[in-house]
This record gives structure tokens, sequence and C-alpha cells, in this order.
């Protein structure tokens, strides 16, 4: 069982890096639904401010993305943001943590409080915490907040995502699979070429696997669409599934391109490698997650 998950529009792009980046709730349901048309199994999505762009915590525009996608199609898994109020910027001069910026960290019932109302299938949850990109910033996510928003999960009926970035994560998310802090069948998603984090390069595939868990089903992206072509098609000779989207590369051979487009690219590395995507209804079926 693999799948294509499209990372539809992130939460930090802007449409000065492509025209494409989807920002309203409509433009947001639309463009997850042109994905699921293409092949996407599940689509991740984070939403925007619809008057500033910017990334946004608000349940109601969840619900209302949520919604739309359900009114065209009942079956794409929905796979919602659950890193919001976490990104920690950490100053060079004192203050080195200004009171406003740490008041605005989320505790793990904050960061996943939109889930249920919007009936979410889905959720990441970035197994450690760790430097992001090359500044400032620190995204949080310690371990007892981790094992914290998995039993909250696992009381909504969200399923986990076990989303790691680099060695050390995955070692954690191994950890949380043999505790049973997460359901049977729970998927790992591992993302190569962030900044600082594990490279997108083949030796570094094999190591993330090496710790991989016997049997555990995952999926798999990098950063920038050239660090995704060289990537994609060992990925899925490995047995992995396909993550893409505007959200992990933008430009495509250098220009801006739709979701549809990408996730059209992935169906056709897993063809080529004679591997066939799961329909959404199937990965439903398989993570219990029927409607």
């Amino acid at each position: 069982m693999r799948w294509i998950t499209c990372a539809v529009n992130g939460g930090t792009l802007t449409r000065a890096d492509t025209p494409h980046l989807a920002i309203t709730p409509a433009e947001i349901a639309a463009d997850a639904l042109a994905a699921a048309r293409s092949g996407a199994a599940v689509v991740h999505i984070h939403v925007r401010d619809p008057d500033t762009g910017r990334g946004a915590h608000d349940v109601g525009l969840y619900v209302e993305v949520a919604d739309r996608i359900r009114d065209r199609d009942d079956q794409v898994l929905i796979h919602f943001t659950g890193g919001g109020g976490g990104t920690l910027p950490v100053a060079l001069n004192d203050p080195v943590i200004d009171p406003a910026a740490a008041a605005a960290i989320l505790s793990a019932d904050r960061r996943l409080a939109h889930l249920a109302p919007a009936r979410a299938d889905m959720t990441g949850l970035d197994c450690g915490s760790f430097s992001w990109g090359d500044g400032g910033l620190v995204f949080l996510s310690p371990t007892d907040m981790l094992y914290r928003a998995a039993g909250l999960l696992r009381a909504m009926g969200v399923r986990p995502e076990l989303t790691v970035f680099d060695l050390g994560q995955m070692a954690l998310a191994a950890q949380m699979l043999a505790d049973g802090a997460v359901p049977d069948r729970t998927p790992v998603c591992i993302g190569f070429g962030v900044l600082w984090c594990a490279p997108a390069r083949p030796k570094a595939l094999e190591a993330m696997l090496d710790l991989l868990p016997p049997g555990t089903l995952w999926t798999a992206s990098a950063k920038g669409d050239a660090g995704q072509r060289a990537l994609a098609p060992l990925i899925v000779q490995a047995g992995g599934g396909l993550r893409t989207g505007i959200e992990d590369h933008p430009l495509w051979h250098g220009n801006p391109v739709t979701n549809a487009r990408l996730v059209d690219e992935a169906v056709g590395v897993m063809s080529r490698a004679d591997a066939t995507p799961a329909t959404a209804a199937e990965v439903r079926t398989h993570l219990g997650l029927t409607r």
C-alpha cells in the first residue's frame, strides 16, 4: 500500500514564489480537488488569512476548506497541518526570546484544536524540534508534547502521520511506533532537503530506511524540484509512496507549476516503476478511516 500525497500550499510561500499559490478557502479547496483528480489520495493543507495571504490558525477557515472539498469529493483524505503555533524566533541580543513571541507558542491541545471541528482525517506530528532556515527560527516539537498530541489525536479519531526530517527524528518516530503511542498502520513521512536536516541524497534515504521499522507505511519527498526529481524514483523503488506539491517544490525545471501537474509527474514516476498509487478509498480502508 502506497499512495501520493499533495502538499497543496504550505504556510510560508507567497505569490512571489509562485502565482499558483492557493490562499482563500475556495482556492485551496479547488486546488486540492484538482490534485485528487490527478491521483493524489491525500491532500495536505495549511489555511491562509484571505486578506494578507499569511499562514493562519483559524478554525473557521479549516472548516470551510474541508466542507468545500467534501461537497465535491468525500473520499480524498484531508490532512491538515498540526504544526501551527510552534515556530519561535530567537534573537542574537537580549531579550533572546521576546515575550510576545513566547506567548504565540501554542500547547499541543491548541495546536490541534482545529482538527475535530473540521473533521480532519489526518495530521502530521513533527518528530522533534529543529532549526528552521538560516536565521533565528526554531520549530518546537519536544518529546513530551508529541506523546501528548498522539493521545489527543487518538481520542479525536484523527490519524497521525509521523513526519521526520533527520535521523534522530526517525529514531523517535520508531520509538513511538514501538511504544504503541500511535495506532497500528500509522504512516511515516520523510522529508529531505530541509535546510540543516537530511539532504536530498540517496545515502540519506538509505540511512533513513535503515531506522524505519519493517512493515511501516511511508512516503517521502524532497524540497526543491531538483531534489525531488533525483529522489522520487529511488523512493518508489524502495517501496515508498510519494509526497509532492507546491509546498515542497513550487517550481518544476525552474518554472512555476500547478499541484495537478506535480501529481501527474508523481503518477508517472510510479508508473515507470510498475507501481500503482492507491486510491483514496483504498487508503481509507487500509488506515481504518472509512466514512
